[in-house]
């Protein structure tokens, strides 16, 4: 256990020095409605296959909106080739994510 710890720490700091302070700075920008709905437009990219969209609107399927009781639920495969396309995406909204809770942090603690 104390292995993946360390590996997980290696991995956080690599992270946090990608991290430029134009991205810093631009990442700061906006409000929390703003950076729900950049996830949400990635769960609306078709090769996510989180949702269908039809209409301007997110469905279950093309034909539900929600998951029915009697349908099965679908899957999404996440091998090698899912991983190679979504990846770069999630790093980045991990750094996203840890500049945006630090700021909050900070101003919360009045820092």
């Amino acid at each position: 256990m104390e292995y993946a710890s360390e590996l997980a720490d290696r991995r956080l700091v690599r992270l946090h020095a990608e991290i430029t302070e134009t991205e810093r700075a631009m990442w700061q920008d906006g409000m929390v409605r703003d950076w729900a709905n950049e996830s949400l437009a990635i769960t609306r990219q078709a090769n996510v296959s989180y949702c269908v969209e039809v209409d301007g609107t997110c469905r279950y399927t093309q034909d539900n909106e929600q998951l029915n009781e009697r349908e099965t639920q679908k899957t999404v495969t996440v091998d090698g080739a899912y991983l190679n396309v979504h990846v770069p995406s999630v790093r980045e909204r991990l750094k996203q994510g840890g500049v945006r809770l630090g700021m909050m942090l900070n101003r919360a603690l009045g820092q």
